[in-house]
């Protein structure tokens, strides 16, 4: 007879670690409110978080993969997703590049792009993950400000607004 004995107790553990880290980042990547994805170079999307498919009108991956089959489909202009492709085979990634995507509902949505390049062992393109940030409220921000400084500009009297800090936002030609 030949018998051999193991102690499995470390692996077990090493699986148990494993599996809760997996968990920690699956819950961070589907409760984030910072739409996140991963594509290929050729403009297949790998995976996206829900908050990717609401940024971009859509109620879940599956939706938003029948609608853009491809990458290259939620660019408003074409020529955004080359220059973005260019940048990212050059510096390895982009931050806060402002770009139009386009929306199920709304036609076209303004979005914050960070993209990061990741190459294989023999540094070779093979994917690009990032995140995606709505820039719609801000655009809605400063569409009222420019409507309250239109406004305002015509009033004879003196306006100046300032924060508790006395750091002034506006003053009128008055």
């Amino acid at each position: 007879y030949l018998v051999s004995v193991r102690d499995v107790g470390h692996t077990k553990q090493l699986h148990r670690n494993l599996i809760e880290c997996y968990n920690r980042y699956r819950s961070i990547f589907l409760h984030s409110q910072v739409g996140m994805y991963q594509s290929t170079p050729d403009g297949k999307l790998l995976s996206v978080n829900p908050a990717f498919a609401r940024i971009l009108g859509c109620k879940d991956e599956k939706q938003l993969k029948e609608k853009f089959k491809d990458v290259r489909d939620l660019y408003i202009d074409p020529e955004k997703r080359k220059q973005i492709i260019e940048l990212l085979a050059r510096d390895g990634k982009i931050d806060h590049m402002e770009c139009q995507l386009k929306h199920l509902k709304k036609g076209s949505i303004s979005v914050s792009l960070n993209t990061v390049a990741i190459r294989d062992t023999n540094d070779k393109l093979v994917m690009f993950e990032g995140t995606v940030v709505d820039l719609s409220e801000r655009e809605n921000y400063r569409q009222m400000m420019k409507v309250f400084q239109d406004s305002v500009s015509e009033v004879f009297d003196g306006i100046l607004i300032a924060d508790l800090d006395d750091r002034v936002f506006y003053v009128n030609q008055a």
